[in-house]
């Protein structure tokens, strides 16, 4: 994974100082060819395209390939991040999936992805509904249960709250006052180090530059 990080920061780098190197290698070779070093697209799409990105594998000439489109996020959005005092391994996270989950939670998530996209996008107020779970955060609570159990209290107020990633951090999505923003980051309480981030309009591509 660190070697794969640095080629990245190397290709890109070298792509910036090449005079056109973005029409020499566009940014779907890029993500393409990012996605062959990391394995998946899924966070390469994010840093080369910014804004909001869907990620997904598809086979071209037999060859698994990565792929990526973006969407701008609708300005009043705000990102909160809370941060406990504890980490988990990704490897460890993954590991307390099961191997098939119910067809009605795949049915019920399936809909609520393609809620998010609307919801980030153009109807924030959805945003609670289109980030309700049932595929894994229930599952990794015996490995971050302060996590679970802060995103089901702030879920429980209302607040969009959801597991980070494969946690153990808490993200907010929010398009609330400064008062509703410092009751969330109480409501945290002092095992969790709040961090406000700024949602990318741009990426490391030249075309997003």
């Amino acid at each position: 994974m660190a070697r794969g990080f640095k080629d990245r920061l190397t290709y890109k780098a070298a792509r910036g100082l090449v005079l056109s190197g973005n029409t020499l290698m566009n940014d779907e070779d890029l993500i393409a060819l990012a996605t062959d070093l990391e394995g998946h697209p899924d966070n390469v799409s994010a840093a080369a395209l910014g804004g909001a990105t869907i990620s997904w594998m598809e086979s071209r000439a037999g060859v698994p390939t990565g792929c990526a489109t973006r969407f701008s996020v609708d300005p009043s959005i705000r990102a909160l991040v809370l941060m406990p005092n504890t980490q988990l391994s990704t490897g460890k996270a993954r590991k307390m999936l099961p191997e098939t989950v119910p067809h009605r939670d795949a049915t019920i998530n399936a809909g609520r992805s393609a809620l998010l996209v609307h919801a980030l996008s153009v109807r924030p107020e959805l945003l609670f509904a289109a980030t309700e779970d049932h595929l894994h955060q229930q599952y990794r609570r015996e490995g971050m249960p302060r996590s679970v159990d802060l995103v089901n209290k702030l879920r429980g107020a209302g607040v969009a709250a959801m597991i980070s990633g494969a946690g153990p951090s808490v993200l907010v999505l929010h398009t609330g006052t400064s008062a509703e923003h410092d009751d969330i980051v109480r409501s945290a309480g002092e095992h969790f180090r709040p961090l406000d981030i700024e949602v990318a309009t741009s990426g490391a591509s030249l075309s997003n530059v």
